[in-house]
C-alpha cells in the first residue's frame, strides 16, 4: 500500500458525519461549519487533503493538541486525579478518518491484525472478548475433571504515550505501508506538539517524542499495528487482548 487518493464524495461524507457537538480544535474551526457547509467545502479539501497525501506533510494546526485535565476524583491538588483529554483540528481529524478506513481495508485483507485483537476493531469488543474466553474456559472445564485454567492479566501502563515512533515506522514497513502513505504517517507522528488548557489559560506548547497520539483517530489503529506481532512471542499458551490490555492464559 503506497498511495492513497481522497475523492470529493468521500470527504463530503466525512464533513456530515462530524457531530455538530463536537469541540473544535486548535485551528479554531468549528463543527457546525464544517457539518453544515460541507457540499460547499469538500472540493478545496479534497484538493488540500491529496496535497498533503502527495507531499506527505501536515500543516502544524493538524499536529497540535489541547490538553484539558478532566478531574475524576479524591485530592484536586494531585494531578494523577484527572484525566487528560486531547483535542485536535476536526479537518485534521476527517483526513484521518479516510486514510484509517482505507489501511484497515488494507490490513483486515492482509490479516495483519491478528484475530485474538478484540479492541478498536468492527465487530469486535470487550462482549465478543468475554464471551469467547469465557466460552473456551467453561469448555476446557467441562472436557476432562480436575482441568485447571492459570491465567496471567496484563494492562500496560502508559502504552498509547510510551509507543516508539521509529519502531511503529519500521512495523508500519514491514505490513506494506510503503512509499509515499509511509511519509505521510511519519509526518503525522514526528513533531507534533501540544499544550495545556485549563481555566481559562494555556500552557506553552511541548514537543511529543513518542506515544500514538491520544485524540486522534489513527491512534487506535496505530497502537494495534504496534502489537500486532506479540501472539508470535506468546507459546504453550493462549493470549487474548484488549487494545493495551492482554489475557495469557493456559489449560491444565
Amino acid at each position: 500500500m503506497c498511495d492513497l487518493v481522497c475523492t470529493s464524495a468521500e470527504v463530503h461524507n466525512r464533513l456530515q458525519q462530524i457531530k455538530a457537538s463536537a469541540a473544535a480544535g486548535p485551528d479554531g474551526l468549528p463543527a457546525p461549519l464544517l457539518k453544515h457547509c460541507a457540499a460547499a467545502l469538500a472540493p478545496s479539501l479534497t484538493h488540500v487533503f491529496n496535497k498533503s497525501l502527495e507531499s506527505a506533510e501536515l500543516p502544524p494546526d493538524w499536529k497540535t493538541a489541547a490538553v484539558t485535565p478532566i478531574f475524576k476524583d479524591g485530592e484536586k491538588s494531585n494531578m494523577q486525579n484527572y484525566r487528560p483529554i486531547s483535542i485536535t483540528s476536526l479537518v485534521g481529524k476527517t483526513l484521518e478518518r479516510i486514510v484509517r478506513d482505507r489501511t484497515v481495508e488494507y490490513l483486515e485483507k492482509e490479516e495483519v491484525i491478528p484475530s485474538c485483537q478484540h479492541g478498536f476493531r468492527e465487530k469486535r469488543s470487550c462482549t465478543t472478548l468475554l464471551t469467547g474466553t469465557i466460552d473456551n474456559w467453561t469448555a476446557a472445564l467441562d472436557e476432562a475433571s480436575g482441568t485447571h485454567i492459570h491465567a496471567v492479566f496484563l494492562d500496560w501502563s502508559k502504552a498509547f504515550d510510551k509507543v516508539s515512533h521509529p519502531r511503529l515506522l519500521s512495523k508500519l514497513q514491514y505490513y506494506g505501508i510503503k512509499g509515499q502513505l509511509l511519509k505521510w504517517y511519519e509526518s503525522f507522528l514526528v513533531g507534533r506538539t501540544q499544550f495545556v488548557k485549563f481555566g481559562g489559560e494555556s500552557s506553552e506548547p511541548c514537543e511529543v517524542a513518542s506515544g500514538v497520539v491520544q485524540g486522534s483517530v489513527l491512534g487506535p489503529l496505530l497502537f494495534n499495528i504496534f502489537v500486532a506481532d506479540l501472539p508470535e512471542m506468546v507459546t504453550n499458551s493462549t493470549l487474548v487482548q484488549y487494545a493495551d490490555d492482554a489475557t495469557i492464559y493456559i489449560k491444565k
